[in-house]
């Protein structure tokens, strides 16, 4: 294993703050807020998100409180979620990765992000995700119908949905696999419509991703721009446009 940096000031979120400033502390390390060389979230899938936009691009420990841990081994085939890429630690895991990230002999799986954006009403809007981005109808009882293009050329013509998913790899093992159908991947960024008006197949797109741009217009009624659980989002109405392209950065998670 490649010798990485020794990591000692953590920052940390979730459930339990205290019990992990006592457990660092009892290791001679540092729970900071500020500037961490790593960030411990303790907590499920929407603790990891927080995590990610509180602090973007810096290595996490992701521990939450699994019956079986996906990261132990032969014991993954017990658990009945889909995997993410091993990077969820259960408590039984989290000392010993804890202690190779002290010592710089831990590993690094990154994961893509996306971005999105807007100047919907003249108000611009840009976030990053780590699991997808979404347009949604606003109101329930009304589809939002919507065009898209994909590297500026048609992909969707005259949608009429509850809307559209835009997921990273990460991500295909949250609501796009729920909408998909239980189909997941491991490269690329999907592309699915929610709750269409005709039966469509998921698209994954795994070419040229550095040059990624998708295009949409809604055409009819109203919908929202959002990203991930980020509690913020722009309200979209009729010839209204947004993008969705591939972040510089990404995610990193140590194992």
């Amino acid at each position: 294993m490649q010798k990485m940096p020794r990591l000692s000031r953590f920052a940390v979120i979730g459930y339990e703050p205290p019990r992990f400033r006592q457990f660092l502390e009892s290791k001679g390390l540092r729970q900071v807020t500020k500037d961490p060389d790593a960030v411990i979230s303790y907590g499920g899938d929407g603790t990891t998100l927080k995590t990610e936009h509180l602090y973007p691009g810096v290595p996490k420990i992701c521990v939450r409180d699994w019956d079986v841990c996906p990261a132990c081994g032969p014991l993954a085939k017990h658990v009945d979620i889909p995997r993410r890429s091993g990077v969820q630690l259960c408590a039984a895991c989290f000392e010993e990765v804890l202690d190779r990230a002290i010592k710089g002999n831990y590993k690094i799986i990154e994961e893509t992000k996306l971005v999105a954006s807007t100047n919907a009403g003249g108000k611009k809007f840009e976030a990053e995700a780590l699991n997808e981005v979404q347009l949604h109808n606003l109101n329930p009882m009304q589809a939002v119908r919507f065009d898209l293009y994909l590297n500026g050329k048609i992909f969707q013509r005259e949608c009429v949905s509850d809307g559209v998913i835009i997921s990273t790899p990460y991500g295909s093992t949250g609501y796009y696999y729920s909408v998909s159908g239980g189909k997941t991947f491991r490269k690329g960024i999907g592309i699915i419509q929610n709750n269409p008006k005709f039966a469509q197949e998921p698209t994954v797109i795994t070419q040229d991703l550095g040059k990624f741009v998708l295009r949409g217009v809604v055409t009819r009624t109203k919908g929202l721009l959002f990203v991930d659980n980020l509690p913020r989002f722009a309200k979209l109405s009729q010839g209204d446009e947004f993008f969705v392209r591939k972040a510089k950065g990404t995610a990193r998670f140590i194992v």
